[in-house]
C-alpha cells in the first residue's frame, strides 16, 4: 500500500514539473524568486538555445544535423509542439491518464537533452568548474 502511495506522488510531482515548464513555454515566464525558494523553468527562448547549442556540439552528428536542419531551422512548429507534448505529458501523469504513454513520452523528450549531455573533459584554469561540451 505504501509502495503505490509513494509512486503515485511521484507521478504526480513530476506532472507538475511536466506542467509547470509548458505553461512556462506559454506564459514566456521563467525566472521565480519566492524569497524562501528561486528557481528557473525552461522557457521556449531557452529551449531553442539548447537546441542551437546541441546541433553543434553534440558527439552524435546525426542528432546535431537533425537538430541544425530540422529542429532550429523550423522552430515555429517545433517549439509549440514542445509546448504541446509537455503538456500532454503533465496531463497524463497528474490524472493518470494513459501514465505509461505519458511516463514513455515524457522520456522521449528528455533522451536529447541526455544524448547530448557531455563529461568533463578537463580543468578550466584556476577554477573548480570543469569544462564540458554541453548543449546550452
Amino acid at each position: 500500500m505504501h509502495g503505490l502511495l509513494f509512486f503515485a506522488g511521484l507521478r504526480i510531482f513530476m506532472g507538475l514539473v511536466w506542467v509547470s515548464n509548458a505553461l512556462a513555454k506559454v506564459f514566456s515566464s521563467g525566472n521565480f524568486d519566492w524569497g524562501f525558494f528561486s528557481f528557473n523553468l525552461m522557457t521556449r527562448d531557452a529551449a531553442q538555445r539548447i537546441a542551437t547549442g546541441a546541433a553543434s556540439k553534440t558527439q552524435i552528428a546525426p542528432l546535431g544535423a537533425f537538430y541544425r536542419d530540422v529542429v532550429v531551422a523550423n522552430w515555429g512548429f517545433f517549439g509549440i509542439f514542445l509546448t504541446l507534448a509537455e503538456l500532454a505529458v503533465a496531463i497524463g501523469l497528474l490524472f493518470g491518464i494513459a501514465t505509461r504513454l505519458a511516463a514513455v513520452g515524457g522520456l522521449l523528450l528528455l533522451t536529447p537533452i541526455w544524448s547530448c549531455s557531455a563529461t568533463p573533459t578537463s580543468t578550466c584554469g584556476n577554477t573548480r568548474s570543469t569544462c564540458s561540451r554541453c548543449c546550452c
